[in-house]
């Protein structure tokens, strides 16, 4: 299974990506600020090799970056 997750650079996003991670399950990422999702989507590269996670820094408090997001987690 594929799983999207928002704000998944830190916090509550976070966990609810490792937690699926450490259940074998494929991640599309994104959060707000790129650095700290790139940190993120590395933490958990190295903690769950087998898992394939794509990641991409998206502000969802903007309707054009909504429907950019959309269209790039439909891709992956």
């Amino acid at each position: 299974m594929r799983v999207i997750i928002t704000g998944a650079s830190q916090g509550i996003g976070y966990a609810i990506a490792e937690t699926f991670a450490k259940h074998g399950h494929d991640l599309i990422l994104t959060s707000k600020t790129a650095t700290r999702l790139e940190a993120s989507t590395k933490a958990l590269q190295v903690a769950y090799p087998s898992v394939s996670i794509e990641a991409k820094a998206f502000d969802l408090s903007v309707t054009s970056a909504c429907q950019e997001f959309a269209t790039w987690a439909l891709r992956q």
